[in-house]
């Protein structure tokens, strides 16, 4: 059965991607049937799509980067349901402590996706734009 779903991707406010699938096919790829911005209709939704979606796994890609490399008192440990740590093949998962919020400056489609922490300081949020993919710069705010 073909289903839809709408997605407002929170890198880019204003959008709004609409996908279709197949859930009874696993395997098929999400269709983009329709983009719009700030309820415009946009053409090449399926390329718009793709965009945003690379962008958003760049986005993810940084924050995982960030809370490996940021000294520990920026970060938290990850904990499961039961209140355990949540550990890899590389040792305990830290995540960015609540406090600090991370948060995106809304930025045209294409253009390197700006993530800001609040409460870090301008030298290490420079530092830390180093590790991070080229699409997205990190600043403190």
């Amino acid at each position: 059965m073909k289903r839809l779903q709408s997605w407002q991707p929170d890198t880019h406010p204003g959008y709004t991607l609409v996908c279709e699938w197949d859930d009874e096919d696993p395997e098929a790829a999400h269709v983009c049937v329709e983009a719009s911005e700030n309820g415009v209709v946009l053409k090449d939704p399926q390329g718009i799509y793709d965009a945003v979606l690379n962008e958003n796994r760049a986005k993810n890609l940084a924050i995982v980067a960030l809370a490996k490399s940021l000294p520990e008192q920026y970060t938290k440990p990850l904990l499961d349901s039961d209140g355990d740590e949540v550990s890899d093949d590389k040792g305990p998962v830290r995540v960015i402590k609540d406090k600090y919020e991370v948060g995106f400056e809304p930025t045209p489609l294409g253009q390197p996706t700006i993530l800001t922490i609040k409460g870090l300081d301008p030298a290490l949020a420079a530092e830390m734009d180093t590790i991070t993919p080229a699409e997205v710069s990190v600043r403190g705010a």
